[in-house]
Parts: structure tokens; sequence; C-alpha cells
């Protein structure tokens, strides 16, 4: 990926850091493409388009007014028809939610794979928000695992006390 090009392209040439001349989350959203493309690296695979998706939709979300917007009973109907899209998809079990890191408004419903080793944890492995549909499926590798960073530890101990003993390993 050219992001550590143009990043020390612009420090050498010009002393401008790429993280201040763009917006943070356009930012992190940036580096967490440079994220999957290194793991599919590892692993000799080829990115693919899928790892620019929570870039574009940031930036589309940055400049759509609608998204900024908060209509209580409006975003109320999308949370639930997509909590019931979720159910049916992924089932009633495997799933918590959080805020959306990418229109700071919705709700994304994050499909979670627990695992008890070496310590309990949640490794998001698809996502889907309810106001700017975001959508990160199962074959985006590590996508929905490097975006969503904002599961806090309290949704992980409400998960684990509701579900532990449904997960084998």
């Amino acid at each position: 990926m050219a992001v550590p090009f143009i990043e020390s392209f612009l420090m050498e040439s010009r002393q401008i850091s790429l993280e201040k001349l763009i917006r943070p989350d356009i930012y992190k959203e940036i580096k967490v493409a440079e994220r999957v493309c290194l793991r599919l690296k590892q692993e000799r695979s080829q990115p693919g388009e899928y790892v620019l998706y929570t870039v574009g939709t940031r930036l589309i979300a940055t400049q759509s007014n609608y998204l900024s917007s908060y209509d209580g009973e409006r975003d109320f109907e999308l949370l639930k028809i997509k909590e019931r899209e979720i159910e049916k998809k992924w089932g009633a079990n495997w799933f918590l939610f959080t805020p959306c890191l990418i229109c700071d408004g919705g709700t994304i419903f994050v499909k979670v794979h627990p695992s008890k080793k070496p310590m309990r944890t949640l490794k998001p492995l698809a996502a889907e928000c309810s106001k700017c549909e975001l959508i990160i499926t199962d074959s985006d590798k590590y996508l929905a695992e490097y975006h969503i960073d904002n599961i806090d530890d309290i949704a992980i101990k409400e998960f684990w006390n509701k579900y532990e003993e449904y997960v084998d390993e």
C-alpha cells in the first residue's frame, strides 16, 4: 500500500505529517487499511478492494449531512430493523453492538468469535451499522478485526456472563 511512501515523501520533501494533514478519523481508517494489507502480505495473500472500504465510507460520511443529523425516532426504527436482520443472519447469540466509528451516530452490530484461550477475548469478524449502512462481511479478511477497536470491557464482560457456557474453546 502507498501510505508509508506518501507519509515519508511528505515528511522528507515538505516536513508535513500526513496524520496532521487529514482528519484524524480518516487517517485512522487509512491505518486500518494499511494494517490489513500488512497482515495479508504476511500470509502471502493479495489484498482486495475491500481493504479501502472503511476509508471510502468514512470519507462519504464526513461529507454527508444526513449522517450527522439526529432523529431519535427514525434512528431507533433503523436500529430495530437492523437488529432483526442481524439476528436472522448471524443468530441471536454471537454479536454485540457498539457506537459506529464511521458515522459517529449509529449503532454497529459486531459479529464476534469468542475464545477462552489464552484469555477470554472477542474477535470481530463482521460488522453492520444501522445508520450509515457500513457492511463488513466475514469474507473481508481482518477488516472488522482492525476497524472495530471500541468494544469496551463492559460489553465484553456482559457477553461472557451471558454466553460463556456456550463457548467450547
